[in-house]
């Protein structure tokens, strides 16, 4: 039996209830804890204790925390550390794509920022919410910023995407955050809803967005690297 807060070997320090979160330092960390909620636990909490890449050349895909049909529920704290090397390039299979995927209701990241690398799809069946911190929120993000993760996307079907330096569509909150990275959306068809926190949010008394910032380059055009 394991101590609360202890960690089975592999395994970050933590239990990944609210009162001991796991605690993630290293890019192993963090793919784990991916895969851990993906794999069902999506109330996970969790913490970062370091700066973390994920990938030096880009050789290695994320696959978006909450990359199943519930999303992500649990409490992510970025505690001002950052996350490098983000990369994904989704050719038609995802639909929520970014360091997570969807962040439910009742969820929430805050705190976070991620320095570099590209979340990139192309879709012509069906609408791709994508950003650096999220695809969709339907939660909460407060305090994150993207300093440097590319985000682009291509669609040749009718229905289209929503493309934004944080998240793709907000129906909760984004709160205090800052993008300062191009994004790019290049839809033959379909609409592009693009923007440089969002491409498309809500606004409402439990939704919408407040004190954030935009710094980067957005365009209706092809992908734009750096």
């Amino acid at each position: 039996l394991l101590c609360m807060g202890a960690a089975a070997e592999g395994e970050p320090e933590g239990s990944g209830i609210a009162e001991a979160p796991y605690i993630l330092k290293t890019a192993e960390d963090l793919y784990w804890f991916a895969e851990t909620v993906n794999d069902g636990q999506t109330g996970a909490c969790a913490e970062l204790g370091a700066d973390i890449v994920l990938s030096q050349d880009g050789s290695r895909q994320w696959t978006p925390i909450g990359n199943g049909t519930e999303g992500y529920a649990g409490s992510f704290k970025g505690n001002g550390h950052s996350v490098s090397g983000l990369n994904i390039d989704d050719n038609g299979g995802g639909l929520n794509l970014g360091l997570f995927g969807c962040v439910a209701e009742g969820g929430r990241v805050e705190g976070l920022t991620v320095e570099d690398g590209h979340v990139k799809a192309e879709n012509g069946a069906q609408t791709v919410n994508i950003g650096a911190i999220c695809g969709m929120n339907k939660g909460t993000i407060t305090g994150c910023t993207n300093a440097g993760v590319v985000v682009s996307y291509t669609g040749s079907g009718e229905s289209g995407g929503c493309v934004g330096g944080i998240c793709g569509k907000n129906i909760g909150k984004v709160e205090d955050c800052t993008n300062r990275a191009h994004v790019n959306g290049a839809c033959v068809r379909g609409d592009c809803w693009i923007g440089g926190i969002c491409g498309v949010s809500s606004s409402g008394e439990d939704s919408g967005m407040t004190g954030c910032e935009n710094y980067g380059e957005v365009r209706h055009g092809p992908d734009k690297d750096s």
